[in-house]
């Protein structure tokens, strides 16, 4: 199968599907990529339910994300009165899915292509509504969502000040509301290694450097990085603001800082 492929435009496009993306299209190096290992090609087909059947975890051969685990995690936590903002919400591929259940979704972005994509992909849900916007100068006022939610490792995806991520998102999250934060389990660590591996020997991010990379931390020779938070860094972020938080793994791939109000 040749590739890469570009994302399709809407309406062929099903969101919240995985796919393999060039690095210059809507799609987050490091976010979207599919591979069977022993395939000579890579799954961009849409698919309405999940890739990984639900509770089969992670599967041997498989560049699992864990995406699902965590969007089925969030969804556990809402409900039709529920009003849900999305920190660095991309095209809107976990928002769509929330929308399903939530009362009201709001999706925010830096990239001003996110926002217009998200937008023309949800143009058809009345509860849905994109801005673009940094997470760390959130532009609405106090106490305002039941729910903010950072996950897909985005607190280190956004490279802002964590402290000052953490803080926004607690400023406009309703008295008796959450905020979830996640990222990458130590237990994926080789299966997550692999995964950016294969985005390198594509082109989509530089060629690893092996002796950097090392404790969660992959670091690439042309500059680009992805590091992780661990349980402890989560529970030290929220002991610097002061904040009860409770750290707890979800499928073995994520790792959950919850912050309830």
């Amino acid at each position: 199968m040749p590739c890469p492929y570009v994302l399709p435009s809407p309406p062929t496009y099903s969101p919240g599907c995985l796919l393999f993306a060039k690095a210059n299209s809507p799609c987050t190096p490091g976010h979207f990529l599919f591979a069977e290992a022993n395939s000579p090609g890579f799954d961009i087909n849409p698919h309405p339910r999940p890739l990984l059947p639900e509770g089969e975890g992670r599967r041997k051969g498989v560049c699992h994300l864990c995406i699902e685990a965590e969007i089925l995690h969030v969804l556990s936590k809402v409900n039709r009165s529920t009003s849900l903002l999305d920190l660095g919400c991309g095209y809107g591929r976990v928002a769509v899915r929330l929308s399903d259940k939530a009362g009201k979704v709001t999706g925010i972005d830096i990239s001003e292509d996110n926002i217009e994509l998200a937008k023309e992909i949800c143009s058809e849900r009345s509860n849905m509504e994109f801005h673009v916007m940094d997470a760390a100068d959130l532009k609405f006022y106090d106490d305002f969502f039941d729910l903010v939610i950072c996950i897909q490792n985005g607190i280190s995806a956004f490279k802002s000040d964590p402290e000052k991520l953490i803080s926004e998102a607690v400023r406009v999250t309703k008295n008796g509301g959450s905020v979830l934060f996640s990222s990458y389990s130590e237990k994926i660590w080789e299966t997550r290694l692999e995964w950016f591996r294969i985005q390198a020997d594509l082109g989509l991010i530089g060629e690893i450097d092996h002796t950097k990379t090392k404790n969660g931390n992959i670091v690439c020779k042309d500059g680009f990085t992805a590091t992780t938070y661990t349980g402890k860094d989560f529970m030290d972020l929220a002991s610097k603001l002061d904040l009860k938080a409770k750290v707890y793994e979800v499928d073995e791939s994520s790792v959950f800082c919850e912050i309830n109000l």
